[in-house]
């Protein structure tokens, strides 16, 4: 039986990563946006309340999974989980969608001249997207 790696898999072994640039002093800090509401299926009622305080205080949709500030810089990562390779060998994306509100979140942020922002597709992507600024 196969394990179907999840997108949650996947930033929490790019996260473990993260701790290992941290400790070597290669990223000042990184920090998870916490913007999705999972208590929608506990409680309905509380579940709206619950959100419409959170977008009081500044919660955005669409806004990356993770804030990764570098020496220079500053990187925002849209983790997804790794596309699923075919038969034919060609990649497929099907079952990941990148929503219209964390497409136009990355292109607001990256219009600075000082922050990075990228959707990566699994582990290996967002590792080899943060080492392009190391």
């Amino acid at each position: 039986m196969r394990i179907r790696v999840t997108e949650a898999m996947e930033q929490e072994k790019f996260v473990g990563y993260l701790l290992t640039l941290k400790t070597r002093k290669k990223i000042c800090e990184f920090f998870a946006i916490t913007n999705e509401n999972n208590t929608y299926k506990q409680n309905k009622h509380y579940s709206m309340i619950a959100e419409v305080k959170a977008k009081k205080i500044g919660k955005r949709k669409g806004a990356s999974d993770l804030c990764i500030v570098l020496p220079n810089s500053v990187v925002f990562i849209e983790m997804k989980r790794r596309k699923k390779i075919l038969k034919s060998g060609k990649l497929s994306t099907s079952g990941i969608a990148v929503s219209v509100e964390q497409e136009k979140f990355l292109e607001a942020v990256t219009n600075s001249n000082v922050v990075n922002g990228a959707i990566c597709y699994g582990y290996d992507e967002a590792v080899a997207y943060i080492n392009k600024f190391l």
